[in-house]
């Protein structure tokens, strides 16, 4: 496929990733959402999941408070 740096990874590869996210807000100051996220490269890599809560503290300024589910957390460091 692509040929390999001197670290040894390979510079370019093809991908395939996939992003299914459901958004609800049952009030005008909070926020629902779940993603599920996965990617293909030579194997599929296993579906990863992530919530998240939106709370609008103070709209006047668009002062808000988000909260992540821990398994995005992990995935994002």
């Amino acid at each position: 496929m692509g040929k390999c740096g001197q670290g040894g990874y390979i510079e370019s590869r093809p991908e395939i990733s996939a992003l299914a996210t459901v958004r609800y807000r049952p009030w005008s100051r909070v926020g629902l959402a779940a993603d599920l996220r996965g990617m293909y490269y030579n194997k599929f890599t296993p579906l990863i999941p992530a919530a998240f809560l939106d709370v609008t503290l103070w709209p006047r300024y668009g002062l808000m408070f988000k909260l992540l589910s821990p398994a995005t957390t992990a995935t994002l460091r």
